[in-house]
């Protein structure tokens, strides 16, 4: 059972004296792996606990001690420093705890790509499949290849919808724009800012087609990156008449996927044809 002690303002009684419970210090040990489990973020940013597993990023319920669990924005509460896990589980970019620069580890290996960062300047983080490629976000975006060392920047950017091999995409005050790995803007799309919070994207691996799914899942169109120009628009349902909760991305044979989100049961992925808005289950 895990117990802390939450100190409050007030006098004391004369014949008792304060007593505070103070944490240990982290371990000073780093943690390497060859594959990121289950994890779980800290839960206490308030309470002085004694080494409590709440004060940790946990990895299968253990504690992941060179990773800060927590920043402190100006004026505002706590909130988790990041800590974010590549799809393929094999790499994980975080706020190193003693340095706080934002760090790049896959297995044993890790890499800086930040200097020292007040808590208000550290970026959101999105990272690629395989995890070679990490955008930090913060006025501006920077895009880093953890292979080759080599970066971009892009200005103006807001929010990073996917950054993978063949580019990334974001999103600016009004617009959906997909950049190449060197920078070179392949498409750009006017979109009223009220409905650019609501759209996800998903680049084909070969970079031929950009799909962006929008308005709560209901409209799903497709771009052409060579001709720059929408090549379908459709509006899915799924096989019992449900809509679209999320994109899935491209299976391994070339087909686009998206997902239903079934609650208590596993997660169901259906194909969808893209350009006439029909699914089927996934085999």
């Amino acid at each position: 059972m895990l117990a802390g002690v939450l100190v409050t303002p007030g006098r004391a009684l004369p014949s008792e004296s304060p007593r505070y419970t103070m944490p240990r210090e982290f371990p000073e040990r780093q943690v390497s792996f060859e594959k990121i489990g289950e994890v779980k973020a800290p839960t206490c940013p308030w309470i002085d606990q004694v080494d409590d597993p709440c004060r940790y990023w946990l990895v299968d319920d253990e504690p992941f001690p060179q990773a800060a669990p927590y920043v402190v924005m100006k004026g505002g509460a706590p909130t988790a420093a990041p800590f974010v896990v590549s799809p393929d589980r094999r790499s994980v970019v975080y706020l190193d705890r003693t340095s706080r620069r934002v760090v790049h580890q896959h297995g044993g290996n890790r890499r800086d790509l930040s200097g020292t960062l007040a808590d208000a300047d550290v970026p959101e983080v999105s990272i690629s499949e395989r995890g070679r490629y990490v955008a930090l976000t913060r006025n501006g975006t920077r895009v880093i290849d953890t292979g080759s060392r080599s970066e971009i920047t892009l200005p103006g950017v807001l929010k990073v919808l996917e950054v993978s091999s063949p580019g990334v995409v974001v999103t600016t005050a009004s617009r959906l724009i997909v950049y190449d790995r060197r920078g070179k803007e392949r498409l750009s799309i006017a979109v009223p800012s009220l409905l650019l919070e609501s759209r996800t994207a998903f680049l084909k691996p070969d970079g031929s087609r950009l799909v962006v799914i929008s308005d709560d899942g209901d409209l799903v169109e497709t771009y052409d990156l060579t001709t720059r120009e929408r090549i379908h628009r459709v509006r899915p349902r799924l096989p019992d008449g449900d809509p679209v909760e999320s994109g899935a991305g491209w299976s391994g044979k070339g087909s686009f996927q998206v997902r239903r989100d079934a609650g208590a049961e596993e997660r169901r992925d259906f194909f969808l044809d893209l350009a006439t808005g029909r699914t089927g289950h996934v085999t």
